[in-house]
Protein backbone atom coordinates (compact mmCIF):
# COMPACT_ATOMS: atom_id res chain seq x y z
CA UNK A 1 0.00 0.00 0.00
CA UNK A 2 1.36 3.38 -0.99
CA UNK A 3 1.46 5.83 1.91
CA UNK A 4 0.81 9.45 0.97
CA UNK A 5 0.15 10.80 4.46
CA UNK A 6 2.49 13.61 5.45
CA UNK A 7 4.88 14.24 8.29
CA UNK A 8 2.89 16.10 10.95
CA UNK A 9 4.89 15.91 14.19
CA UNK A 10 8.60 15.68 15.03
CA UNK A 11 9.44 14.26 18.45
CA UNK A 12 12.69 15.81 19.64
CA UNK A 13 14.97 14.78 22.46
CA UNK A 14 17.61 17.39 23.28
CA UNK A 15 16.80 19.12 19.97
CA UNK A 16 17.45 15.98 17.90
CA UNK A 17 14.74 13.98 16.12
CA UNK A 18 13.93 10.73 17.87
CA UNK A 19 10.51 9.89 16.41
CA UNK A 20 8.01 11.24 13.89
CA UNK A 21 4.26 11.02 13.42
CA UNK A 22 2.70 10.88 9.95
CA UNK A 23 -0.93 11.74 9.42
CA UNK A 24 -3.62 13.41 7.35
CA UNK A 25 -6.12 16.19 7.91
CA UNK A 26 -8.99 17.27 5.69
CA UNK A 27 -11.67 19.97 5.65
CA UNK A 28 -14.75 19.43 3.48
CA UNK A 29 -18.06 21.14 2.81
CA UNK A 30 -21.65 19.87 2.80
CA UNK A 31 -21.21 18.16 -0.57
CA UNK A 32 -17.75 16.75 0.12
CA UNK A 33 -15.69 19.36 -1.70
CA UNK A 34 -12.22 19.47 -0.14
CA UNK A 35 -11.40 22.96 1.14
CA UNK A 36 -8.09 22.31 2.91
CA UNK A 37 -5.87 19.32 3.53
CA UNK A 38 -2.68 17.75 4.79
CA UNK A 39 -1.71 14.38 3.39
CA UNK A 40 -4.35 11.99 2.06
CA UNK A 41 -8.08 12.92 2.16
CA UNK A 42 -8.82 9.37 1.02
CA UNK A 43 -7.03 7.78 3.96
CA UNK A 44 -9.44 5.17 5.35
CA UNK A 45 -9.82 4.50 9.03
CA UNK A 46 -12.39 3.53 11.65
CA UNK A 47 -14.53 6.13 13.38
CA UNK A 48 -14.05 4.56 16.84
CA UNK A 49 -15.52 6.61 19.72
CA UNK A 50 -15.96 9.59 17.42
CA UNK A 51 -19.08 7.73 16.25
CA UNK A 52 -20.95 8.57 19.45
CA UNK A 53 -22.71 11.72 18.19
CA UNK A 54 -23.98 9.68 15.23
CA UNK A 55 -24.90 6.68 17.37
CA UNK A 56 -27.18 8.87 19.49
CA UNK A 57 -29.27 10.19 16.62
CA UNK A 58 -31.95 7.45 16.52
CA UNK A 59 -32.77 7.95 20.21
CA UNK A 60 -32.53 11.74 20.28
CA UNK A 61 -34.57 12.02 17.07
CA UNK A 62 -37.50 10.08 18.54
CA UNK A 63 -39.57 12.77 20.21
CA UNK A 64 -41.82 10.38 22.13
CA UNK A 65 -38.86 8.40 23.46
CA UNK A 66 -37.23 11.59 24.66
CA UNK A 67 -40.46 12.72 26.33
CA UNK A 68 -40.71 9.39 28.14
CA UNK A 69 -37.24 9.48 29.65
CA UNK A 70 -36.82 13.26 30.00
CA UNK A 71 -33.04 13.23 29.70
CA UNK A 72 -31.40 16.44 30.86
CA UNK A 73 -28.79 18.26 28.81
CA UNK A 74 -26.14 17.01 31.21
CA UNK A 75 -27.33 13.42 30.83
CA UNK A 76 -27.37 13.75 27.04
CA UNK A 77 -23.78 15.07 27.09
CA UNK A 78 -22.78 12.00 29.10
CA UNK A 79 -24.56 9.72 26.61
CA UNK A 80 -22.75 11.17 23.58
CA UNK A 81 -19.29 11.52 25.09
CA UNK A 82 -16.32 9.49 26.27
CA UNK A 83 -16.16 10.20 29.98
CA UNK A 84 -13.36 10.01 32.53
CA UNK A 85 -15.40 8.04 35.12
CA UNK A 86 -14.99 10.85 37.61
CA UNK A 87 -17.41 10.50 40.52
CA UNK A 88 -19.91 12.83 38.87
CA UNK A 89 -19.79 10.78 35.68
CA UNK A 90 -20.58 7.60 37.55
CA UNK A 91 -23.42 9.36 39.38
CA UNK A 92 -24.95 10.59 36.13
CA UNK A 93 -24.67 7.11 34.63
CA UNK A 94 -26.41 5.57 37.63
CA UNK A 95 -29.20 8.13 37.36
CA UNK A 96 -29.76 7.32 33.68
CA UNK A 97 -29.88 3.59 34.42
CA UNK A 98 -32.54 4.30 37.03
CA UNK A 99 -34.59 6.23 34.46
CA UNK A 100 -34.29 3.30 32.07
CA UNK A 101 -35.24 0.79 34.75
CA UNK A 102 -32.00 -1.10 34.15
CA UNK A 103 -29.05 -2.36 36.17
CA UNK A 104 -25.31 -2.21 35.57
CA UNK A 105 -25.40 -5.80 34.31
CA UNK A 106 -27.35 -4.69 31.24
CA UNK A 107 -24.41 -2.65 29.92
CA UNK A 108 -22.37 -4.61 27.35
CA UNK A 109 -19.42 -2.19 27.23
CA UNK A 110 -17.20 -4.19 29.58
CA UNK A 111 -15.10 -2.78 32.42
CA UNK A 112 -11.88 -0.81 32.67
CA UNK A 113 -10.47 1.38 35.47
CA UNK A 114 -11.49 5.05 35.49
CA UNK A 115 -9.44 7.21 33.13
CA UNK A 116 -9.43 9.88 35.83
CA UNK A 117 -6.37 9.15 37.95
CA UNK A 118 -7.73 10.69 41.16
CA UNK A 119 -10.94 8.62 41.00
CA UNK A 120 -9.00 5.49 40.12
CA UNK A 121 -6.72 5.88 43.15
CA UNK A 122 -9.60 6.69 45.47
CA UNK A 123 -11.64 3.66 44.38
CA UNK A 124 -8.66 1.35 44.85
CA UNK A 125 -7.91 2.84 48.26
CA UNK A 126 -11.50 2.27 49.39
CA UNK A 127 -11.68 -1.20 47.86
CA UNK A 128 -14.50 -0.23 45.52
CA UNK A 129 -14.88 -2.52 42.51
CA UNK A 130 -14.64 -1.08 39.03
CA UNK A 131 -17.93 -1.51 37.15
CA UNK A 132 -19.22 -0.84 33.62
CA UNK A 133 -20.04 2.69 34.82
CA UNK A 134 -16.26 3.26 34.85
CA UNK A 135 -16.06 2.46 31.13
CA UNK A 136 -15.69 5.59 29.04
CA UNK A 137 -18.36 4.28 26.62
CA UNK A 138 -21.03 3.56 29.25
CA UNK A 139 -23.18 6.53 28.26
CA UNK A 140 -23.07 5.53 24.61
CA UNK A 141 -24.52 2.14 25.52
CA UNK A 142 -27.28 3.78 27.52
CA UNK A 143 -28.41 5.84 24.54
CA UNK A 144 -28.75 2.62 22.51
CA UNK A 145 -30.68 0.93 25.30
CA UNK A 146 -33.09 3.86 25.67
CA UNK A 147 -34.69 3.57 22.24
CA UNK A 148 -34.48 -0.22 22.35
CA UNK A 149 -36.55 -0.20 25.53
CA UNK A 150 -39.02 2.32 24.11
CA UNK A 151 -39.44 0.34 20.89
CA UNK A 152 -39.57 -3.05 22.59
CA UNK A 153 -36.42 -4.28 20.87
CA UNK A 154 -34.13 -6.82 22.47
CA UNK A 155 -31.70 -5.41 25.03
CA UNK A 156 -29.63 -8.59 25.16
CA UNK A 157 -27.83 -8.04 21.83
CA UNK A 158 -28.15 -4.30 21.22
CA UNK A 159 -24.54 -4.00 19.98
CA UNK A 160 -25.04 -6.60 17.24
CA UNK A 161 -24.73 -4.84 13.85
CA UNK A 162 -27.98 -6.55 12.78
CA UNK A 163 -29.91 -5.22 15.79
CA UNK A 164 -32.67 -2.74 14.83
CA UNK A 165 -30.93 0.08 16.68
CA UNK A 166 -27.65 -0.44 14.87
CA UNK A 167 -29.45 -0.62 11.55
CA UNK A 168 -30.97 2.79 12.29
CA UNK A 169 -27.51 4.19 13.10
CA UNK A 170 -26.18 2.78 9.83
CA UNK A 171 -28.89 4.67 7.90
CA UNK A 172 -27.76 7.96 9.44
CA UNK A 173 -24.08 7.17 8.82
CA UNK A 174 -24.98 6.51 5.18
CA UNK A 175 -26.99 9.72 4.79
CA UNK A 176 -24.31 11.91 6.37
CA UNK A 177 -21.36 10.35 4.54
CA UNK A 178 -23.08 9.85 1.19
CA UNK A 179 -21.95 6.19 1.11
CA UNK A 180 -24.60 3.48 0.49
CA UNK A 181 -25.21 1.25 3.51
CA UNK A 182 -23.99 -1.88 1.73
CA UNK A 183 -20.67 -0.16 0.93
CA UNK A 184 -19.86 0.76 4.55
CA UNK A 185 -17.48 -1.64 6.27
CA UNK A 186 -18.49 -2.23 9.88
CA UNK A 187 -16.15 -3.35 12.66
CA UNK A 188 -16.44 -3.72 16.43
CA UNK A 189 -15.05 -1.13 18.82
CA UNK A 190 -13.31 -2.03 22.08
CA UNK A 191 -16.65 -1.64 23.88
CA UNK A 192 -18.30 -4.05 21.34
CA UNK A 193 -20.39 -1.33 19.64
CA UNK A 194 -20.26 -1.22 15.82
CA UNK A 195 -17.84 1.24 14.22
CA UNK A 196 -17.59 2.42 10.63
CA UNK A 197 -14.72 2.43 8.15
CA UNK A 198 -14.60 5.36 5.71
CA UNK A 199 -12.31 8.01 4.26
CA UNK A 200 -11.30 11.19 6.04
CA UNK A 201 -13.13 13.17 3.36
CA UNK A 202 -16.34 11.22 4.00
CA UNK A 203 -16.00 11.74 7.74
CA UNK A 204 -15.39 15.47 7.26
CA UNK A 205 -18.43 15.73 4.99
CA UNK A 206 -20.50 13.91 7.63
CA UNK A 207 -19.60 16.60 10.15
CA UNK A 208 -20.24 19.36 7.61
CA UNK A 209 -23.78 17.99 7.23
CA UNK A 210 -24.14 17.49 10.99
CA UNK A 211 -23.20 21.15 11.48
CA UNK A 212 -26.15 22.46 9.48
CA UNK A 213 -28.73 19.66 9.79
CA UNK A 214 -31.69 21.64 8.49
CA UNK A 215 -30.07 21.33 5.05
CA UNK A 216 -30.30 17.53 5.08
CA UNK A 217 -33.60 17.93 3.21
CA UNK A 218 -31.46 18.77 0.17
CA UNK A 219 -30.08 15.21 0.10
CA UNK A 220 -31.56 11.95 -1.21
CA UNK A 221 -33.31 10.12 1.64
CA UNK A 222 -33.88 6.55 0.43
CA UNK A 223 -34.43 5.24 3.98
CA UNK A 224 -37.08 7.89 4.65
CA UNK A 225 -35.35 9.06 7.80
CA UNK A 226 -37.06 11.61 10.03
CA UNK A 227 -34.95 14.59 9.01
CA UNK A 228 -36.71 17.03 11.33
CA UNK A 229 -36.08 14.72 14.26
CA UNK A 230 -32.52 14.17 13.11
CA UNK A 231 -31.92 17.92 12.93
CA UNK A 232 -33.22 18.31 16.49
CA UNK A 233 -30.91 15.51 17.63
CA UNK A 234 -27.83 17.05 16.03
CA UNK A 235 -28.61 20.46 17.50
CA UNK A 236 -28.95 18.81 20.91
CA UNK A 237 -25.52 17.20 20.60
CA UNK A 238 -23.80 20.44 19.67
CA UNK A 239 -25.55 22.39 22.43
CA UNK A 240 -24.80 19.74 25.06
CA UNK A 241 -21.12 19.59 24.13
CA UNK A 242 -20.73 23.33 24.65
CA UNK A 243 -22.92 23.37 27.78
CA UNK A 244 -21.17 20.45 29.50
CA UNK A 245 -17.70 19.92 27.99
CA UNK A 246 -16.35 18.24 31.12
CA UNK A 247 -19.31 15.84 31.28
CA UNK A 248 -18.97 14.66 27.68
CA UNK A 249 -15.25 14.27 28.30
CA UNK A 250 -13.50 15.05 31.58
CA UNK A 251 -11.66 17.78 33.41
CA UNK A 252 -8.30 16.71 31.97
CA UNK A 253 -9.35 15.81 28.42
CA UNK A 254 -8.70 17.46 25.06
CA UNK A 255 -12.36 17.28 24.02
CA UNK A 256 -13.38 19.43 26.99
CA UNK A 257 -10.66 21.97 26.19
CA UNK A 258 -11.66 22.19 22.52
CA UNK A 259 -15.31 22.88 23.35
CA UNK A 260 -14.35 25.58 25.81
CA UNK A 261 -12.20 27.50 23.33
CA UNK A 262 -14.59 26.84 20.42
CA UNK A 263 -17.88 27.34 22.25
CA UNK A 264 -20.73 28.22 19.93
CA UNK A 265 -18.77 27.37 16.81
CA UNK A 266 -16.42 24.36 16.94
CA UNK A 267 -17.81 20.98 17.99
CA UNK A 268 -15.75 17.81 17.88
CA UNK A 269 -15.44 14.23 19.11
CA UNK A 270 -12.24 12.26 19.48
CA UNK A 271 -11.75 8.54 19.08
CA UNK A 272 -9.13 5.87 19.46
CA UNK A 273 -6.05 5.31 17.33
CA UNK A 274 -5.33 8.97 16.67
CA UNK A 275 -8.65 9.95 15.07
CA UNK A 276 -10.86 12.99 15.61
CA UNK A 277 -13.50 14.83 13.62
CA UNK A 278 -15.76 17.83 14.06
CA UNK A 279 -17.40 20.77 12.38
CA UNK A 280 -18.29 24.45 12.42
CA UNK A 281 -21.85 24.94 13.60
CA UNK A 282 -24.21 26.48 11.03
CA UNK A 283 -21.43 26.76 8.44
CA UNK A 284 -21.62 23.43 6.61
CA UNK A 285 -17.92 22.78 7.23
CA UNK A 286 -16.43 19.61 8.68
CA UNK A 287 -12.93 18.34 9.43
CA UNK A 288 -11.23 15.07 10.32
CA UNK A 289 -7.72 14.08 11.32
CA UNK A 290 -5.85 10.78 11.60
CA UNK A 291 -2.41 10.17 13.11
CA UNK A 292 -1.18 7.18 11.17
CA UNK A 293 0.52 5.28 14.01
CA UNK A 294 -2.51 5.67 16.28
CA UNK A 295 -0.78 8.18 18.57
CA UNK A 296 -0.43 5.61 21.39
CA UNK A 297 1.16 8.11 23.78
CA UNK A 298 -1.54 10.74 23.04
CA UNK A 299 0.98 13.44 22.22
CA UNK A 300 0.50 14.08 18.50
CA UNK A 301 -3.19 14.43 17.63
CA UNK A 302 -4.06 17.37 19.84
CA UNK A 303 -0.95 19.27 18.77
CA UNK A 304 -1.65 18.59 15.09
CA UNK A 305 -5.32 19.58 15.36
CA UNK A 306 -4.64 22.81 17.26
CA UNK A 307 -1.99 23.69 14.69
CA UNK A 308 -4.34 22.91 11.78
CA UNK A 309 -7.22 24.95 13.20
CA UNK A 310 -4.88 27.86 13.92
CA UNK A 311 -3.50 27.84 10.38
CA UNK A 312 -7.09 27.99 9.12
CA UNK A 313 -7.85 30.97 11.36
CA UNK A 314 -10.33 29.02 13.51
CA UNK A 315 -8.22 29.38 16.64
CA UNK A 316 -7.02 32.90 17.43
CA UNK A 317 -3.38 33.84 17.92
CA UNK A 318 -4.11 34.52 21.59
CA UNK A 319 -5.62 31.09 22.23
CA UNK A 320 -2.86 29.44 20.20
CA UNK A 321 -0.13 31.15 22.22
CA UNK A 322 -1.80 30.16 25.50
CA UNK A 323 -1.98 26.53 24.33
CA UNK A 324 1.65 26.63 23.21
CA UNK A 325 2.83 27.99 26.55
CA UNK A 326 0.64 25.73 28.70
CA UNK A 327 2.01 22.60 27.00
CA UNK A 328 -0.96 20.49 27.98
CA UNK A 329 -2.46 19.73 24.57
CA UNK A 330 0.01 21.49 22.28
CA UNK A 331 3.54 20.06 22.48
CA UNK A 332 2.44 18.33 25.70
CA UNK A 333 4.94 17.74 28.46
CA UNK A 334 5.96 14.07 28.37
CA UNK A 335 7.58 13.06 31.68
CA UNK A 336 10.43 10.62 32.07
CA UNK A 337 10.61 8.12 34.93
CA UNK A 338 11.81 10.79 37.38
CA UNK A 339 9.08 13.23 36.45
CA UNK A 340 11.17 15.71 34.50
CA UNK A 341 10.56 16.58 30.86
CA UNK A 342 12.92 16.15 27.97
CA UNK A 343 10.75 15.66 24.87
CA UNK A 344 9.31 18.12 22.37
CA UNK A 345 6.39 17.25 20.06
CA UNK A 346 6.39 19.93 17.39
CA UNK A 347 4.23 20.41 14.26
CA UNK A 348 6.13 20.21 10.96
CA UNK A 349 3.43 20.73 8.34
CA UNK A 350 1.60 23.37 6.38
CA UNK A 351 -2.12 23.04 5.70
CA UNK A 352 -2.81 23.31 1.98
CA UNK A 353 -5.64 25.82 1.79
CA UNK A 354 -7.66 25.43 -1.40
CA UNK A 355 -9.78 27.91 -3.32
CA UNK A 356 -13.07 26.88 -1.68
CA UNK A 357 -11.76 27.85 1.75
CA UNK A 358 -10.32 31.11 0.46
CA UNK A 359 -13.68 32.01 -1.13
CA UNK A 360 -15.42 31.55 2.22
CA UNK A 361 -12.85 32.82 4.70
CA UNK A 362 -10.02 34.37 2.71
Amino acid sequence: MKIIDELMIDVLRNDAIESQHLGSFVVADFYGKILAKVGDPNRKTYLRSSAKPLQAIPTFADEECMKRFRFTSQERAFMTGSHNAERRHQEIGARILEKLGLEIKHLMCGIHPPIDEETRRDMRKKGEPFTPLCHNCAGNHMVMLALSIYKGWSIDDYTNPDHPYQQEVLKWVSLLSGVPKNKIKVGADGCTAPVYHQTLREFAMSMARFSIPENLVLLPNPDKLDLDGGARAMRMVMHDYWAHPEIMSGRTRFNAYLHKIGKGRIFSKGGGEGFQFGGLANEGIGFSIKILDGDPLTRAKSTALIESLHQLGLISDTVYEKARKARKFFNPLVPNQRGSFDLECLPRFKVKILSGWKERYG
